[in-house]
Formats: C-alpha cells, structure tokens, sequence
C-alpha cells in the first residue's frame, strides 16, 4: 500500500497492534524579512469516536540563494543568509567582500572557491558565521556537512575577522606556487569542528592572532611551505565527536613535488596556546632529520614530548600537564582561574594585540596569558 495524498485522508482502517505513519511536507512562501519566521498548524485526528490533534510547528526563513556560480566583485551583506549550493567561486582578479552580520550556509560538499581576493570584515559585536544549512540541534557538532574554503594560486591579499567556521570539511585549504604563498590575515576569529583541517597550507603566508581553532579530526594546522605567524591563538584538538586521526593538532614541514621543494619561509608562534589530547601535539619534519628548520614557540603553552633543553625551536615555553585544568569547561575556551596559561605571555608580542578575542586588556597588568582569551576576573554583585 503507498498510501493516501491530501489534506483530508478518510476511512482508514488499522489492525490492532498496526500504526499508520503521516508525513507533513511544509512549503513556506517568500515572506520579505530577514528574520526566522515561526509556523504552527494543527492535524486533527477522529478515531472511534474520539477527536485529537497534533501540534505541527516549522521554522522559515527567506534566503538568498547561490548554485554554482561565479562572482565578479561584489558585497555579501548583513540580513537575508547565503545558501550555497553545489559551490561558489569567487573570479580571478575580483573580490568578494562579506559585511559584518552576514550567515553563509553551505550545503553539502559545497564549496567556496577563491581565485581572487575574499574579505570578510566581522565585528566583535556583528561576526560573521559560516556553516551547514543544516541548522536543527542535531547537527550543531556534526563535523564535514559541508566542503571548505580554498584559495587557489591566483588569489591574493585575504582577510578574515571575526568569523566563525565550523562544521566543514577543512576550513581553510590554500594551495600556493613555489614563489607565490597567497597571503591571507585571520584575525579574531573561530575555525573549528572540522572533520579534515582546520588550516591546510601549502605555500601561503598566513599571519593569525586572536583566533581559536580547535577540535579537528586531521591537523589544526597543517603548514607545508610559506609561513605562519601566530600570535595569542588558541590552538586546542580533542577531536570532533566522530573522534580524531593520529595527527598532531600542528604540523610543518616544507612542500614537495616531484620536481620541486618549497622551503619553510618562517614559522612562529608567540604567547600561543598548543594542546590536545595527544602527547605529542607538534611534528617538525626538517631536512635531513636536522633542527634546520625557520621554527620558533615562544612564551607558549605546549603539549609535547620534548624539554626546552631538547629543541632548539623551544624558548620560555611552559609544558601542559593533562592532569591540570585548562578551560572553564569543554569546548569554551575561557581560562579557568588555576590555569597553566595564565601570566606566561610576553609582554612584547601582547602590545601587537593588547585586546583579546572578547576585547578584555591583556596588558593591564603587564602580564599576559596565552591564548586568544586573556583571563577575565569579574566580581558579582549579591
């Protein structure tokens, strides 16, 4: 039996211990807001002579959609979201710029593609969020719903701030030419819940401060020539909840083809946070097996298995203790009060950013913590 199609469906009968199953398709017409709209109906039920009925709610929202194209230079602005379908690339030598306040919904396996230039230009108060189109409860830790951002060879002079990135494939995938590293800044920002990379770069040149990224089932950062420049990021991976691969949270190495190698410009992380729930949550691979490498971890808090004594990367660096707490709570990033990042910064490489990710000083006291979040103490009032 395939069943009945209609909006009243009459005389059926059911064997006991037999059920029926009812299927309620919703379409929302256009309703000119830029709001989430609440519906409700009813569906009412007569059986042996007693009435019921069943609540039916649905949300809507109108949205603007994208399938496969390709952009000239335009603006994404705050108010209706972006859904992108199949995927969306940005041209050669234009920029697609996304305003504070503006939502992107991928679909799946929908990419973004740029062989220009992006700028997502997120406020403190306004950020920008990319994500799934899947937005019920179920799907908020789901990691891979979606593809990634990727800057091609072409692209160039990218920024990112604050913005929020979660539940794709990778966040951010650059693949740069030997002599040309696409440049791209990631300021106060959130890649996250990622079931690839967080950051997979082959020959860019990324400056990053004020970011957290965390929880990926590959590498968080995953460098392969170019350079890195991290300053008060919170680089944290317990995996998404679909677990996590045997790869530390960063890597870095130089980028090799058959025919070439691209060398390791810089790599340089300052009053950073890097742990996880590996051991070893950093792999240096140098040439030759030798300590040759651009690399420096400074004033940071490291999850590893070497001493300062064993690397020549390693300066004024304290070493996470597992057993010792980090954060408030899992999957917040708020320093607890006995933390180990707390007061270890430098002083010198805080001026650079003295406002944290949720705009706190982190200079008032000339004592710096690692990480995007500075330690906040603030006294309630009974």
């Amino acid at each position: 039996m395939n069943g009945f199609q209609g909006p009243l469906v009459e005389n059926i009968d059911i064997d006991a211990g037999d059920s029926v199953f009812v299927f309620v398709q919703t379409k929302l017409g256009t309703q000119n807001v830029d709001t989430i709209l609440f519906h409700e109906d009813l569906l009412k039920i007569e059986y042996n002579s007693v009435c019921d009925s069943i609540i039916l709610c649905a949300w809507g929202q109108d949205v603007i959609n994208f399938k496969g194209e390709a952009l000239n230079t335009t603006t994404f602005t705050a108010g209706k979201p972006y859904v992108i379908y199949d995927s969306l690339v940005v041209n050669k030598g234009e920029t697609l710029t996304i305003e504070a306040g503006a939502r992107l919904y991928f679909h799946y396996n929908a990419n973004l593609f740029v062989r220009g230039t992006l700028k997502i230009q997120g406020t403190s108060d306004s950020p920008v969020n990319i994500s799934s189109d899947r937005l019920e409860q179920t799907y908020q830790l789901l990691p891979g719903q979606w593809g990634s951002i990727v800057f091609e060879p072409s692209s160039s002079n990218n920024e990112i701030s604050y913005t929020k990135i979660i539940n794709g494939t990778n966040g951010l995938v650059f693949h740069g030419q030997s002599g040309n590293d696409i440049a791209c800044e990631v300021a106060n920002s959130q890649i996250s819940n990622m079931s690839g990379y967080g950051i997979f770069a082959q020959n860019a040149a990324i400056e990053c401060y004020n970011s957290i990224l965390a929880n990926c089932e590959y590498s968080i950062v995953n460098m392969q020539g170019g350079s890195f420049h991290s300053v008060h990021n919170t680089i944290y991976n317990e995996g998404t909840p679909q677990g996590r691969k045997y790869y530390p949270s960063v890597s870095i190495s130089n980028y090799k083809t058959d025919t070439t190698t691209t060398l390791i410009k810089k790599a340089e992380f300052y009053n950073t946070i890097i742990a996880g729930s590996m051991s070893n949550e950093i792999t240096i691979t140098a040439e030759n097996g030798d300590n040759s490498m651009p690399c420096v971890f400074q004033n940071c808090l490291l999850r590893d298995t070497y001493t300062k004594a064993d690397s020549t990367y390693y300066i004024d660096n304290v070493f996470y203790d597992r057993e010792k707490t980090l954060f408030t709570q899992p999957g917040v990033y708020t320093l607890d009060s006995l933390s180990q990042a707390i007061n270890i910064g430098k002083l010198e490489f805080a001026s650079f950013h003295p406002t944290d990710l949720l705009t706190h000083s982190r200079t008032a006291d000339d004592k710096p913590d690692a990480g995007a979040i500075e330690y906040y103490y603030e006294e309630t009032k009974d």
